[in-house]
């Protein structure tokens, strides 16, 4: 029988470095999450899956699964319905209306994706696939990182240029890289640091330099090659929607190095810190673990 591989999965990564304490509660304090009928995650899960399944074969020589930009929406607003059911026995009158509101923002994702890729090359992967790639830290109780890569997508040598114009040596992509992209899809707004597409890698915000090494480590395990990047793709937007971030450089590496070496260290020392921010009044172990400021809010709790 071969080795079992003790794994730590991309996003309680980034748990821990959102805030290790939340960490512990997901992989080590046996405390279920509580259930939160969190519309605005339900919103992102669904659109992802519904981009996978445009996909899918059908006969005709048409781009997507579906006739029409029309009859895509009305089965996006179908499978929002079963969603919703499916995840809460029982909504308030509050939680109907955001609801329905976290429908219409998915549909409007739908169709800018629809118009702005119907002349684009398919995805080269659009199952979510699990990849593992080992890693070895002192005291790190794991030896694999595991993650999935919604969607790996081919890019133009001319956008490459543009893009990373480093990676280019008389025309051609340099050795070690693929023309690839692995793309993340996000249904929310866009924060002001994205607007600028050169932005320096100094002012992005570190669990999005984290997400991009692992994800580039995860690539390069699987294929052998770089890809150009891991590109961020806002899908409320018309145009302007999409940043790429570096994923190989070294600086993203090494940040991700740190991290790793701090888990070990409070997994060694069973010492996990709280981080303490606004978001906690949003994190699934609220009550077990900030319980003083419950009380204080009247949302998402009532």
């Amino acid at each position: 029988m071969g080795k079992t591989k003790s794994e730590v999965s991309v996003s309680s990564v980034l748990a821990y470095a959102r805030c290790p304490k939340l960490f512990e509660f997901l992989n080590y304090s046996g405390i279920k999450p509580r259930q939160n009928d969190n519309y605005y995650l339900l919103r992102g899960v669904e659109v992802s899956k519904f981009i996978r399944n445009l996909y899918q074969k059908h006969p005709g020589n048409r781009k997507f699964y579906y006739y029409s930009i029309e009859t895509a929406i009305k089965r996006w607003y179908a499978v929002w319905d079963i969603a919703t059911k499916v995840s809460s026995k029982a909504l308030s009158f509050d939680a109907k209306k955001v609801a329905k509101e976290q429908s219409k923002i998915g549909a409007v994702c739908i169709k800018n994706y629809w118009v702005q890729n119907l002349d684009s090359p398919d995805p080269l992967r659009i199952k979510k696939i699990v990849y593992v790639v080992p890693i070895k830290y002192d005291g790190l109780p794991y030896t694999y990182l595991s993650g999935k890569l919604d969607h790996i997508v081919p890019s133009d040598i001319s956008w490459i240029k543009t893009m990373r114009p480093e990676i280019i040596e008389k025309g051609e992509l340099i050795k070690g890289y693929s023309h690839n992209l692995v793309v993340k899809y996000s249904t929310s707004t866009m924060d002001s640091v994205f607007k600028e597409k050169r932005a320096p890698s100094t002012i992005l915000p570190d669990e999005l330099k984290i997400q991009a090494a692992m994800n580039v480590m995860l690539y390069k395990q699987q294929f052998g090659t770089y890809p150009v990047g891991y590109l961020i793709y806002w899908l409320r937007y018309e145009s302007d929607n999409q940043f790429l971030i570096k994923g190989d450089l070294k600086e993203y590496r090494d940040l991700l190095d740190r991290v790793f070496q701090r888990m070990a260290k409070s997994i060694t020392d069973h010492n996990f810190r709280k981080n303490l921010t606004p978001s906690c009044a949003y994190c699934d172990y609220v009550f077990q673990c900030r319980p003083e400021i419950v009380k204080q809010l009247s949302l998402p709790f009532t």
